[in-house]
């Protein structure tokens, strides 16, 4: 069942057994998973596979560790290819879920219309569902990609069902969940009343109002559905979209993302260069 171009003798495959001194297993073969795109497959940033040219299997550990916080994240924009920066969408809602023991990772984002066009119409919005079961990337010893899956759902444009969840998720998140004390000048977080249980994040942003919590979900038992409730509204009120039309577009480069060398500031002025020997928007888009 492996897709034409990316057998054992493929460029791809044989860039893998340079790199790792074996042949790749099915666990690098482009195919779906989970009703979803599994990322240990195939690359969501952009739209071909990469592998990381990393000495040691050490910085190639971190660097995937990294790679699947990024990817079970999720970026702020999605983007039509061939049209990046002109028609995409933008988190307007998004939630994070991780368990106590810090072993697997969820994320929902919803994505809204952000063209700027209103004579061309309106994108419809994209729901984001990831899911990383990071053990199995911490145990595996050299995983040749993060074990991230990411389904991509397209829902209507005035969706009641949606509007009606993201609604009532909005209203919980905006009661106080926060436990008070003070600056954590010797590391001392506060304590958790019940214990750690099950942690979600959720945020919005409408217009001029932003909104963000935090909390372990012990302290907070009324949202405890919200994760399963949104994603399940969201699957049942839309249909499953093509990745082939998007790309995703992240703040950090690949390089940085996969453990490149970190930017250093001390607090000096620098000097940007000459304005006119930058290059034209044309080239910087390559």
């Amino acid at each position: 069942n492996t897709p034409r171009g990316f057998g054992r003798n493929c460029p791809v495959s044989r860039a893998v057994k340079r790199l790792w001194g074996r042949s790749p297993s099915k666990g690098i073969i482009l195919l779906p998973g989970h009703n979803g795109v599994s990322t240990r497959n195939r690359r969501i940033i952009g739209s071909s596979m990469e592998v990381l040219p990393l000495a040691t299997a050490p910085r190639r550990k971190r660097a995937l560790m990294s790679l699947g916080n990024t990817l079970v994240e999720g970026p702020h924009t999605i983007h039509e290819k061939g049209k990046i920066g002109v028609s995409y969408v933008s988190t307007v809602f998004d939630l994070f879920w991780h368990d106590a023991a810090f072993t697997t990772f969820r994320s929902c984002r919803i994505y809204c219309d952000a063209c700027g066009d209103e004579d061309s119409g309106f994108l419809k919005p994209l729901v984001r569902i990831a899911e990383w079961e990071r053990q199995v990337d911490v145990h595996d010893v050299c995983p040749p990609w993060p074990n991230v899956v990411v389904r991509l759902i397209e829902v209507p444009l005035d969706c009641p069902e949606i509007q009606r969840e993201v609604t009532r998720v909005q209203a919980l998140a905006d009661q106080s969940h926060l436990t008070t004390f003070g600056l954590p000048t010797r590391r001392d977080f506060g304590g958790i009343a019940a214990g750690p249980s099950a942690h979600l994040r959720v945020r919005f942003h409408a217009g001029w109002q932003t909104l963000s919590r935090a909390f372990w979900l012990s302290e907070a038992p009324e949202c405890i559905d919200v994760f399963e409730s949104v994603s399940a509204v969201a699957a049942a009120s839309g249909a499953a979209a093509t990745p082939n039309r998007w790309v995703e577009c992240y703040d950090q480069s690949f390089d940085s993302i996969s453990g490149g060398a970190r930017w250093l500031w001390d607090y000096q002025a620098g000097y940007l260069g000459d304005p006119d020997d930058e290059p034209s928007d044309a080239a910087e888009s390559r």
